[in-house]
């Protein structure tokens, strides 16, 4: 599952993304608020949040990230 086009973002500005979901996310917000609040549209973030809660406390990026490249 790939949340963006290979192309779209370096390895750094993805990982920076997805850390910014996490934080999102421990903060208890909606989908639709992080979409907003990180300027991405929801079908780029869904798959980032949806691999990410499966990270819950801990939330390890490069882990998230590996498997996002899968």
């Amino acid at each position: 599952m790939k949340a963006l086009k290979e192309d779209s973002l370096n390895e750094g500005d993805y990982k920076r993304l997805i850390r910014t979901i996490c934080k999102k996310i421990v903060k208890g917000k909606s989908l639709e608020t992080i979409a907003d609040e990180v300027e991405e549209d929801i079908e780029t973030v869904r798959p980032i949040y949806d691999v990410a809660i499966n990270y819950a406390p801990n939330y390890d990026v490069d882990e998230i990230y590996k498997e996002l490249r899968k």
